[in-house]
């Protein structure tokens, strides 16, 4: 278990609201995972999944979307999350990956 990602995903029982005050400040979040992720298991949690031990569950049906600890939800709602799966295995850059990702950066 990581401590710093329990905190920065506001998982504590004492929510931080400045945590979720600076992520809804995001104009947008583009969030990258791999076809063929090989490191980070289960591969959903590149896009804020996670695992029970036995399933992975997707970002939406997760306690921390649903109750929107860090704002995750609202940022959803307003259109502002963009989920883009790229080729190959973890950190497998290529040409095409590099224009794919430059796309969004304004």
């Amino acid at each position: 278990m990581n401590n710093f990602l329990i905190d920065i995903n506001n998982e504590r029982h004492h929510k931080n609201a400045k945590y979720r005050e600076n992520f809804m400040r995001l104009d947008k979040l583009v969030i990258f995972h791999f076809a063929h992720e090989d490191v980070v298991h289960p591969k959903e949690s590149t896009n804020f999944g996670y695992t029970d031990g036995t399933r992975a569950i997707p970002m939406r049906e997760l306690p921390m979307y649903k109750e929107d600890w860090i704002g995750l939800r609202a940022l959803d709602e307003r259109g502002a999350i963009t989920q883009v799966e790229l080729p190959g295995e973890h950190l497998e850059i290529t040409r095409a990956t590099v224009r794919t990702i430059l796309r969004f950066l304004d």
